[in-house]
């Protein structure tokens, strides 16, 4: 969190140094707003999240990578990296997911706050995307 309010601020200095407009105050605050009440969603979720995925995994493994293999970590990064572009490809297209991701779209203007605005209802959409990574 301190890094990313460090680069609002560069990002409203360099608005600022080249005559642009900076961010409005009330949009940042809310976009930094949605984004401390999806961490706050999380500590509640993510426990959850751990619990499903070491279930699946225990139950329905069918393949278990070495963990000090490179290749395990580059498959992973892969696959976790694919889920993610299926999930916001989803949640562009399907309206029940749309629904939960129109918050990150909410904003009037673009500027690097509007990357906190996501919406808290969204996490329980996307584990969706990433049962294929559950497998190993």
């Amino acid at each position: 969190i301190p890094y990313f309010m460090g680069l609002m601020l560069l990002e409203a200095f360099v608005l600022a140094s080249q005559n642009k407009r900076i961010p409005r105050v009330n949009d940042t605050v809310n976009s930094m707003t949605l984004g401390l009440l999806l961490l706050i969603s999380q500590l509640m979720v993510i426990p959850v999240g751990i619990i499903a995925y070491s279930w699946v995994y225990n139950n329905f493994c069918l393949y278990k990578l070495p963990w000090q293999s490179p290749w395990t970590w580059w498959i992973t990064v892969i696959a976790f990296d694919c889920g993610y572009y299926w999930f916001h490809r989803m949640a562009h297209e399907i309206n029940l997911f749309w629904a939960a991701h129109q918050t990150h779209h909410s904003s009037e203007e673009y500027n690097l706050s509007t990357a906190l605005r996501q919406s808290v209802i969204q996490q329980f959409t996307s584990w969706v995307s990433f049962l294929s990574t559950y497998q190993c």
